[in-house]
């Protein structure tokens, strides 16, 4: 065989390697890609899952730290600003109140040495400085977790969908709920419970537009 024909087989089959071992480089690097890219979604599942796991937890505390809703069935029917925040400061008031609100008011002071008066005919009731401040007690106490759970939808720790279910009934006024909106407004605002001033207001922007029917948690 001459020389040159030596040396153009050995230059064919090294250009056959070098075919070969293109070949199987791309392979290598298409299968890295498709690792990489069920790595990528299987961390985004497991994000997902402890998000809704997140979301089933905050629930859990709410409707465990919340034994029912008395002090918003209480302060959400007082339409005086100056009322809600005698109530805040813990002096004596006078409410003219319905059924269900001198019910909220026994729960409100279920636990403590105090009882509710009889209401008047007009359904007046004085509360003294301590029934007061059992009333403010548990309002804080409600908006403080209430904050503690919206916290967790505000900066996505918890799925957003799965809270935004369960507490959108928070501010539904065809039910009368405001979220103690007085009470939030004399107790700081929206810089006291950034958390819950947030979700109203997406509350007001999108989720008033949907079908209502949604159950509360802790009633």
């Amino acid at each position: 065989m001459a020389p040159s024909s030596v040396t153009d087989w050995i230059t064919a089959i090294a250009a056959s390697f070098g075919v070969v071992g293109l070949f199987y480089a791309a392979k290598q690097a298409k299968v890295a890609a498709e690792q990489t890219r069920l790595l990528k979604q299987q961390l985004h599942e497991d994000h997902e899952r402890s998000r809704r796991q997140a979301a089933l937890e905050l629930v859990w505390r709410f409707t465990e730290q919340i034994k029912g809703t008395s002090s918003a069935d209480l302060i959400e029917g007082i339409a005086e600003p100056n009322t809600v925040r005698k109530i805040l400061n813990c002096e004596p008031v006078e409410l003219t109140m319905d059924d269900r609100q001198i019910n909220a008011l026994r729960v409100c002071l279920k636990g403590t040495s105090l009882e509710a008066d009889t209401p008047t005919a007009s359904g007046a009731i004085t509360l003294s400085r301590e029934a007061v401040s059992a009333v403010q007690t548990a309002a804080l106490g409600y908006l403080n977790v209430v904050e503690s759970v919206l916290f967790g939808w505000q900066h996505n720790v918890a799925d957003k969908t799965m809270i935004e279910s369960q507490f959108e009934y928070l501010f539904d006024s065809t039910r009368g709920r405001n979220c103690l909106k007085l009470f939030r407004e004399a107790a700081g605002g929206d810089r006291a419970f950034p958390a819950i001033a947030a979700f109203e207001q997406h509350w007001n922007q999108n989720i008033h537009a949907r079908s209502r029917g949604k159950p509360e948690l802790g009633a």
